[in-house]
């Protein structure tokens, strides 16, 4: 017997760089237009996943995604589980305040993209984390900074900035003492 295959997802047309803030004086709105943990395909074969965040975060700056998908700007001092995903976040995503009670956007988790470095970085190495949140480096500097398995810079980073790389399902290691 045949099985017909169909999707019932409704990912086309998705910005991936849109930032959906929930507002409490806007009750009209009282949801993110997806739930998060939601996957979407991009373009050239990228993957996108959708989270929450109530901190800021830095455009394709790195972060770190809990079981809740709630991520937050990697940086040296985060506290971080062997395993735990990562990913780049394509757009800045600004603290609450006021009546803004969360933010919700997406984290590319597969592909090209552009990634924040902290400073000058060669082409397929180690990525770590470093002291500003959400860029990372190829350097070990200190007892604190986490290896980024699963990115790469395509591109070498010439200083700080945004330059390609590529991820491939990022997950974060084990401190470096």
């Amino acid at each position: 017997m045949a099985t017909t295959n169909y999707n019932t997802l409704n990912t086309e047309g998705i910005d991936f760089t849109l930032v959906f803030q929930l507002n409490s004086q806007t009750p009209e709105t009282p949801l993110a237009p997806f739930l998060v943990g939601t996957i979407a395909e991009g373009s050239g074969g990228s993957e996108f996943v959708y989270c929450q965040s109530t901190a800021a975060i830095p455009a394709n700056g790195c972060v770190q995604i809990d079981p809740t998908f709630t991520a937050t700007a990697l940086v040296n001092s985060a506290t971080v589980a062997f395993g735990q995903i990562a990913g780049i976040c394509p757009n800045a995503v600004t603290a609450i305040s006021g009546t803004i009670t969360k933010n919700f956007f997406w984290v590319q988790r597969k592909g090209v993209a552009l990634i924040l470095a902290a400073a000058a970085a060669v082409t397929y190495t180690q990525l770590r984390s470093t002291a500003t949140p959400g860029a990372l480096d190829d350097v070990v500097a200190g007892a604190t900074v986490y290896p980024v398995n699963g990115i790469v810079f395509t591109t070498t980073a010439t200083g700080a900035g945004s330059f390609q790389g590529m991820l491939n399902y990022p997950t974060l290691g084990t401190l470096n003492t």
